[in-house]
């Protein structure tokens, strides 16, 4: 029968701030929060009407700046995850890190590609319609990486019951076809895995086209000068801008 924890085995709650292991970038200031804001909405239209080709090539850069610094990113993620930069266990920061969004990229700029030749992305596994009538895209297994990696699994998204198998195509690349207003956006990048902020900004950019401001989380601000570097054509461009501290910080660009 089970019993509450014995008191012996309680971990009691550390209020305490979290303390990083490695320099962090000094919180942003407000007004350069709002500087970066006015910024961004300047160059709002301008992103929405910008062709596709320009767009695939600026992703393309961002991969080439990425790769020289797949090493730096694992060392500075160890460190901070307490591991052996050397050690078997330094692959996994690899893999939650530069890898994930090497791969996000690399995946976004076909999509884009595809956009070009033919109007709407590859659905990798093609489109039908279910038993019920509703259409479904097979968007995973996407290659033959996943199918090794993801053995017997698959994903697949329905479409609302007024979608056709004939008008799906119509549905798809929406904001490519006929472009939405400029707008700006907040990514308030997680902290699990150092990928995901910078993928969650890329989506914005390249699915949405919405300018980006990026806050990168406290647990991951060690990363900071990495990514920069890695996004730094999207920075050039004027498209994104990225920025740093806490809740503080996170409340200001909200409101």
């Amino acid at each position: 029968m089970l019993t509450d924890t014995p008191p012996a085995f309680q971990v009691p709650y550390d209020p305490a701030p979290y303390v990083p292991r490695l320099p962090v970038p000094d919180a942003t200031p407000i007004p350069l929060l709002d500087e970066a804001v006015a910024e961004l909405r300047a160059r709002s239209d301008a992103w929405v009407r910008t062709s596709p080709e320009h767009k695939l090539a600026l992703l393309e850069e961002v991969m080439r700046a990425t790769l020289p610094l797949i090493n730096e990113w694992t060392r500075l993620g160890c460190i901070h995850e307490g591991l052996d930069p050397t050690g078997p266990d330094a692959a996994e920061e690899t893999i939650v890190g530069p890898y994930i969004l090497l791969r996000g990229l690399r995946l976004h700029r076909d999509a884009i590609a595809s956009i070009i030749r033919t109007g709407t992305p590859r659905i990798p596994g093609g489109a039908r319609v279910l038993a019920n009538g509703r259409v479904a895209a097979r968007v995973m297994p996407h290659d033959l990486l996943d199918r090794l990696a993801y053995l017997r699994m698959h994903a697949d998204v329905w479409m609302d019951p007024s979608v056709t198998l004939e008008g799906l195509p119509d549905t798809m690349a929406t904001a490519w076809r006929t472009p939405p207003p400029g707008r700006v956006c907040l990514v308030l990048g997680a902290g699990n895995a150092s990928s995901i902020g910078p993928l969650d900004a890329i989506h914005k950019l390249f699915v949405e086209q919405q300018v980006v401001v990026l806050k990168l989380h406290p647990v991951m601000a060690h990363l900071a000068g990495v990514q920069a570097r890695a996004l730094a054509p999207l920075v050039r461009e004027g498209v994104l801008r990225i920025v740093h501290g806490d809740a503080i910080q996170g409340a200001h660009l909200v409101h």
